[in-house]
């Protein structure tokens, strides 16, 4: 998907062209990995089964299109030059309950910004970066190309960029937060989870292991906390919706967040692209000695 054929297509057709032809690139990448497709539609259509009875005849469908979306949206965030993006945001997406934002930058601490796998999640960084919000973002590149596209938008924005492969890459997430920056991270990242041995938490019908990532990083930082979600709807606009996280309470913050996250997945399956992954969580997860 970040072939220089569709990132060409990205920056020169119209939205509505490049998503059009991102798709039927997508589900050509879907016909020849039928595997990949089939393990995303069946462990959906268990989790909604389970949950709501029936599901439409076009859900599985639907979840795959929004799988490709999320792609289309990667490029579009990357590679749209800046007065593009600037003009793709202001038109398109709408913040509710940025002044949680706000109110928690005014403690001095930094801001825990958990989002997921979820809507038009590449989008969040620019939306924010546009408010004059400083941010600071932990990126694994796939590629040398968007590693320095990436890097030339930062630095318009003074947004600090933390290469997930680097060293020291604990200190340099306290050392953004110490600089009252907003940290971006997610809740759903399977692979990357510190279970705990002891708690655990429904998600989706199956019972797992809480992860402690971001426990440690609220205790360790002492940092609020917030999650973010960007809700896709029809014909390109977005909705990003700001949840307070109260890191006093009972509950842990990983707890909060993936409670909040499986509302708005029942609600919209479609837009949650780490149905793959959490097929091959499903049975458990090896603990961290």
């Amino acid at each position: 998907m970040q072939s220089r054929l569709n990132v060409l297509l990205v920056r020169c057709l119209p939205v509505e062209a490049s998503r059009f032809w991102s798709r039927l690139a997508g589900l050509l990448f879907f016909s020849l990995h039928r595997r990949h497709k089939k393990i995303i539609q069946d462990t959906a259509i268990r989790v909604l089964k389970k949950k709501k009875g029936s599901i439409s005849p076009g859900s599985a469908f639907k979840i795959i299109i929004g799988t490709i979306d999320h792609y289309h949206e990667k490029l579009v965030a990357a590679y749209f030059d800046l007065e593009r993006i600037h003009h793709f945001i202001h038109k398109r997406i709408a913040v509710n309950n940025d002044h949680l934002i706000r109110s928690a930058l005014k403690q001095n601490q930094g801001l825990i910004l958990v989002t997921a796998h979820f809507g038009g999640v590449e989008l969040i960084p620019e939306t924010l970066a546009f408010g004059d919000f400083p941010l600071a973002l932990l990126v694994k590149f796939k590629t040398q190309r968007l590693k320095t596209f990436t890097q030339k938008r930062a630095a318009i924005f003074h947004t600090r960029i933390i290469d997930a492969e680097s060293q020291n890459v604990f200190a340099q997430l306290t050392q953004a937060l110490k600089e009252n920056r907003i940290l971006f991270t997610q809740c759903d990242e399977f692979r990357k989870w510190k279970p705990s041995r002891s708690q655990t938490i429904r998600f989706l019908g199956s019972d797992l292991p809480v992860d402690r990532t971001l426990d440690i990083l609220h205790s360790r930082t002492k940092a609020p906390v917030v999650l973010a979600l960007m809700v896709r709807h029809p014909k390109n606009t977005y909705t990003l919706n700001v949840h307070r996280i109260r890191t006093l309470a009972r509950d842990s913050v990983s707890r909060q967040c993936l409670s909040i996250l499986e509302k708005y997945i029942y609600d919209h399956p479609q837009a949650w692209y780490q149905w793959q992954d959490f097929h091959q969580h499903l049975s458990g997860i090896s603990y961290d000695h």
